[in-house]
């Protein structure tokens, strides 16, 4: 019985993992909570098969993406696809 395995049409390589840092400049203090934004990160990084690991300082949100994919700039979509995503989604508490 031969592999058939999961394949894209047309890619002849396996993914490669990349590092896409993302930088967002912060609003003086006034940006997302840290914590909830890495709630939201991780959850809008898990629905892309990805992992995203978060800095926050006062004037910006450092976030490192690691995902597969077939090449760089597929890397960078799914970056940023995560950062706005989580940029974008409030968290809401469990406890309320």
């Amino acid at each position: 019985m031969p592999d058939t395995g999961l394949t894209v049409s047309g890619m002849t390589e396996l993914p490669i993992r990349y590092d896409v840092t993302v930088t967002v400049a912060g609003d003086g203090g006034c940006g997302p909570d840290p914590s909830d934004f890495a709630v939201a990160a991780g959850r809008a990084a898990s629905s892309r098969n990805a992992s995203v690991m978060s800095a926050h300082t006062w004037e910006k949100i450092i976030s490192i993406v690691t995902v597969e994919a077939p090449d760089r700039s597929s890397a960078v979509a799914v970056a940023l696809a995560v950062v706005s995503g989580a940029l974008r989604r409030p968290v809401v508490s469990s406890s309320r």
